[in-house]
């Protein structure tokens, strides 16, 4: 069993007071890709019964980790030298050959940075009011995933869902106003 999460997190976060009483601060997430598994289905490779798998000479979750996308091709090529088009353990079976789609990918970054701005109002000695502004994936950075792993569908390698399509990190940029009173 392979990886099932990110090889690399990276989030870095900060606050800057300036003069006025306001605060700006920030946090900005990255991940890599996280780790991808091609399959071939409609067929039964090991004579099992079961009609889906892995790639002959990958291994599970191995994409975006220890192999990239030109493994693949090679991957795909050997395959079907060595098996598209022939019977396999039943002789009612013939593999299937496979065609990669000319623009796929096994999976995107993530990124996303979120900014606030504060400002500080004091009233005597011990009651502060805060009005801040939000505005999260401040670049509106897509953050695709779900990308199709069926080889011999043809939507392989392609996107089918955003990583958060809701308010805040991550999701489409988003905008917010807000207000705070500490005694």
């Amino acid at each position: 069993m392979g990886p099932s999460s990110p090889r690399h997190v990276l989030n870095i976060s900060g606050m800057v007071e300036v003069p006025g009483g306001v605060q700006v601060s920030f946090i900005s997430s990255f991940n890599s890709r996280q780790p991808f598994q091609p399959v071939i289905t409609g067929a039964d490779f090991y004579g099992t019964g079961t009609d889906q798998f892995l790639l002959p000479g990958s291994g599970t979750n191995q994409f975006n980790f220890s192999l990239g996308k030109g493994d693949l091709v090679n991957l795909v090529n050997q395959y079907n030298q060595t098996y598209g088009g022939k019977k396999g353990t039943n002789p009612a079976q013939v593999f299937p050959t496979i065609t990669l789609p000319q623009h796929f990918e096994t999976g995107h970054i993530f990124s996303s940075q979120d900014l606030r701005v504060t400002k500080l109002f004091h009233y005597r000695e011990r009651l502060e009011w805060q009005l801040f502004g939000e505005v999260f994936n401040l670049l509106n950075t897509a953050n695709l995933s779900g990308y199709a792993d069926n080889l011999l569908a043809p939507g392989f390698g392609q996107p089918t869902s955003r990583f958060s399509s809701i308010f805040g990190t991550g999701g489409p940029r988003a905008f917010q106003l807000g207000t705070r009173l500490s005694f």
